[in-house]
């Protein structure tokens, strides 16, 4: 049982991750977030956003 609820954890995170990088990304395009999260690497992921939304979810997760 374990293992499920870790599983759907692990895989919740991956989703709101990616769509938390990506909805932050759009907003600096459309100049509602700061520049710096407009950055991308050579194969398109916004890297600048997906690490803002990666530390944000980790300080969300220290608070439990």
């Amino acid at each position: 049982m374990n293992a499920v609820v870790l599983t759907a954890v692990l895989s919740t995170a991956n989703s709101q991750i990616y769509a938390g990088s990506r909805l932050l990304w759009t907003m600096a395009k459309k100049g509602n977030a700061p520049k710096f999260l407009t950055k991308v690497n050579v194969r398109g992921i916004p890297i600048n956003a997906l690490y803002v939304t990666t530390v944000i979810g980790m300080l969300a997760f220290l608070t439990l």
